[in-house]
């Protein structure tokens, strides 16, 4: 149960680690990144298969998917950051232009590399749906479809654009050509997102039904890491040894935000490999572990109301599961959902499976 004790822990570092972040803003001008977060004191080193590394002034080395880079500033790169301003400035088609000239300045390396994700981010804000779509499927065909590199995919709003047609063909050859299931998924995707903007209802639906079915552990609970997301998906597909194996060996790369929902797929993944095992000891074992992954939830992870009301409800469904069933400590997790998170999707959830566990124990006449 090493990991379970990291989960703790891992907080309390975090913290510590951004008390010395805010103890190195004082320190001479560096360059800065943002990713939701600002960090104004860091060094940008590398940017790979859609990856944005930095160094915090302590020492901590850190990486960013590049879709969800916001903004980002190089110390004497004024070519980059006269572009990021312009982004800023809600300026994306100027914005774009300038990246282009940056990227075609830039030599090749790492730099060329940010510049090429940081122009289809711009494209897709200016609508130039067929040049970010584009500009997306060359990284994916040069350094390979990764969760980095997906989740450049172009960021889309409801108003329709002169370029989505363009767009749409660009795609519909990709998605003939490619091999890769997950660049598949992300092209599709966004290929019904661009039909439903055009109107183009009835070829949207064909390509949605042509798409794999959402995975069942979206919980309600927030996913933004794509290595999360992809196991989740595996979950769904009916492969839960794949998904727990991958799990364990990205569990100490995931961020700490990732930490509830992470917690829930493993133990739903142990809940289904339960139901396959062949041995009683051997189920019982993985129920007993799946029930401690749902229980750190709430444990350890309560300002996550969302997860943790999910994780409450889950544990209440895996006492029903065991042999015999422990009606009594499925009715307490019910029970406990409903009191604390009852506005939640778990909470409402465990409300209705409480009132069944009831009419179940009192049976009308």
């Amino acid at each position: 149960m090493n990991n379970l004790m990291t989960i703790t822990v891992r907080p309390l570092l975090l913290a510590a680690l951004c008390l010395a972040h805010i103890a190195a803003a004082h320190h001479a001008s560096a360059d800065q990144i943002d990713v939701g977060l600002p960090y104004p004191q860091v060094t940008v080193t590398d940017a790979h298969d859609g990856l944005v590394a930095f160094t915090f002034q302590s020492g901590q080395k850190s990486t960013a998917l590049a879709g969800e880079v916001r903004r980002v500033r190089i110390t004497g790169w004024d070519s980059l950051n006269l572009a990021e301003d312009l982004l800023s400035q809600n300026k994306p088609a100027d914005a774009a232009d300038q990246f282009r000239k940056t990227f075609t300045q830039t030599p090749p390396g790492w730099r060329k590399r940010l510049a090429a994700y940081r122009l289809i981010s711009a494209q897709a804000a200016a609508d130039l749906m067929d040049r970010a779509v584009a500009g997306w499927l060359a990284v994916v065909a040069d350094e390979g479809p990764s969760p980095g590199t997906l989740s450049l995919c172009p960021a889309t709003s409801g108003t329709p654009s002169p370029t989505d047609d363009q767009a749409i063909t660009i795609l519909q050859d990709a998605i003939s050509t490619t091999q890769d299931p997950s660049m598949v998924i992300s092209a599709r995707r966004l290929l019904v997102t661009l039909l439903k903007r055009q109107d183009r209802i009835e070829e949207a639906q064909t390509q949605a039904s042509l798409a794999p079915p959402q995975p069942v552990v979206t919980l309600n609970v927030m996913i933004t890491s794509p290595t999360l997301r992809k196991i989740a998906d595996l979950l769904a597909q009916g492969r839960p040894d794949q998904a727990a194996d991958q799990l364990d060996a990205q569990w100490s790369s995931l961020p700490a935000s990732q930490l509830p929902a992470a917690l829930i797929i493993r133990g739903l993944a142990r809940m289904h490999l339960a139901d396959q095992a062949a041995d009683p000891a051997a189920r019982k074992a993985l129920l007993l572990d799946a029930g401690l992954d749902f229980m750190t939830v709430p444990a350890d992870f309560d300002d996550y109301p969302a997860a943790a009301a999910e994780a409450l409800y889950q544990a209440g469904q895996l006492n029903l599961k065991l042999t015999p069933p422990n009606n009594p400590a499925a009715q307490a997790a019910f029970a406990q959902a409903v009191k604390l998170y009852p506005d939640e999707l778990g909470g409402r959830k465990s409300a209705d499976a409480l009132a069944k566990l009831k009419d179940n124990q009192n049976p009308k006449d």
